[in-house]
Formats: structure tokens, sequence, C-alpha cells
């Protein structure tokens, strides 16, 4: 019986320093765990928000590309026929909104429905525009009364998108 209290006696405090020291590791381990998994987190988050930083900028310079002033300044040349730039500009709204397409994934869904609508109310201006034309009104007569129209909207859908974005924007600081 001495001899079991002698061999308890040695190896019981070796037990507990040894159940004490894996303990301690597991504890060290998790937490060097958790950190790194925080470090990785915050390292997305640093990358996602670049990302949707860069999406916000592009749909600024979508929007602000297909206001009806700058496509009559970049798309109107002296000469062309009215049906012509109304094909330009539908042309110019659609590529336009399909090279920035993916960038929905980075903006509230409200945001990218604002943006929609505006795009949608440039074509629906500048189609009623051009359907007061006859087939031989020239590009500057459609300038013209894509002008005057813009002059007389109610609601500006470009505006209201942009105001949303700028808020929107705000809300990541």
């Amino acid at each position: 019986m001495n001899n079991f209290y002698l061999i308890l006696a040695c190896t019981l405090p070796a037990i507990i320093v040894a159940t004490a020291v894996v303990f301690v590791i597991n504890v060290f381990f998790k937490e060097a765990r958790l950190r790194r998994t925080e470090e990785l987190k915050a390292d997305s988050r640093k990358i996602t928000l670049n990302l949707q930083l860069q999406a916000y900028e592009r749909i600024t310079l979508f929007i602000e590309r297909i206001a009806i002033q700058q496509l009559v300044m970049r798309l109107s040349l002296p000469g062309m026929a009215g049906l012509q730039l109304q094909w330009e500009i539908l042309k110019t709204i659609n590529e336009e909104f399909e090279h920035n397409f993916s960038q929905q994934i980075y903006l509230s869904p409200e945001l990218w429905d604002l943006v929609r609508i505006a795009k949608e109310s440039v074509i629906r201006q500048v189609n009623m525009s051009a359907s007061a034309l006859n087939e031989l009104s020239t590009g500057e007569e459609l300038a013209r009364l894509l002008l005057e129209a813009k002059m007389n909207q109610e609601t500006d859908y470009l505006r209201d998108a942009l105001i949303f974005l700028k808020k929107e924007v705000r809300l990541l600081f």
C-alpha cells in the first residue's frame, strides 16, 4: 500500500500540472485563433469597403454620364439626323449601364432601383422628345427638345439617385 501512495504522490502532481498545461495551451490557441479570425475579418472589411467605394464612384460616374446635357454634348455632331442622335444616345446609355451592371452587388437594393429608374427616365425622356420629330429633323432639333424637356422636368431622378448614393456612402463611415 505504501508503494501505491508513493506512486500516487509522485504522479498526482504531474497529472495536475499536465492538465493545467493542456488547459493553458488550449486557451492560448483558442485566443490566437480568435485573433487571427478577427484580423482576417478586418482585412476582408477593408477590401470590401474599397470595392464598395469603387462601385459608388462608378455609379456616380454612370449617373453623370447619362445626364441629358452630357449626352447631348458628347454625342451630338453637326449635320447629324435626329433619329441617329436618338439611337446614339440610347446605345450609349445601355452600354454604360451594362458596363456598370455588376456594381449592384455592392449597392443597396434601394439605390440600385433608383439608378435603374433614373436610367429609364432618361431613356423615356429621349424617346418622348424624339417622338415629336419627323424623319428629316436634325440632331440639333432633338438636342433642343431634350434640353427643354430637362428644364421643364418636375422630378430629376438622376439627382435623386445621386443624393441617395451620397447618403449611403456617408453611412459607411
